[in-house]
């Protein structure tokens, strides 16, 4: 049976720099989560991850914090603070900080990624 898990978000440490312009979180592994990914997006000013997909996995955007141009397939987005974007599997899509602030994004993405499901197009 699984247990409870908490973890502080000071507590898990960044990706390393090399995808997009952005300080990554990934939170799903020491949650415990099987059935999806949970991650933490801090965006500088002028934050961005590359244009990329999944090929399998549906992408939800929650916006926790600030304001953030998403780019998804043929639209583009201004998603403000509380506010939720969702991206189907293998629809192209980035997103871009425009404002002068930080921005926090939480992304859940189900299912799981796997090694080869995300593709950058960039």
């Amino acid at each position: 049976m699984a247990e409870e898990k908490v973890v502080e978000i000071k507590d898990v440490e960044s990706l390393e720099p090399g995808f997009g312009k952005s300080d990554l979180r990934v939170l799903h592994p020491l949650l415990g989560f099987e059935h999806l990914d949970f991650v933490i997006g801090i965006f500088p000013p002028e934050g961005d991850l590359p244009p990329h997909y999944h090929t399998h996995a549906e992408e939800l955007y929650y916006i926790y914090k600030g304001e953030i141009t998403v780019h998804a397939g043929d639209r583009t987005y201004i998603a403000k603070e509380g506010t939720g974007v969702n991206v189907p599997p293998k629809v192209v899509h980035w997103p871009y900080n425009h404002t002068d602030k930080d921005c926090e994004v939480v992304f859940v993405l189900s299912p799981p990624e796997k090694e080869g499901d995300l593709v950058v197009t960039e």
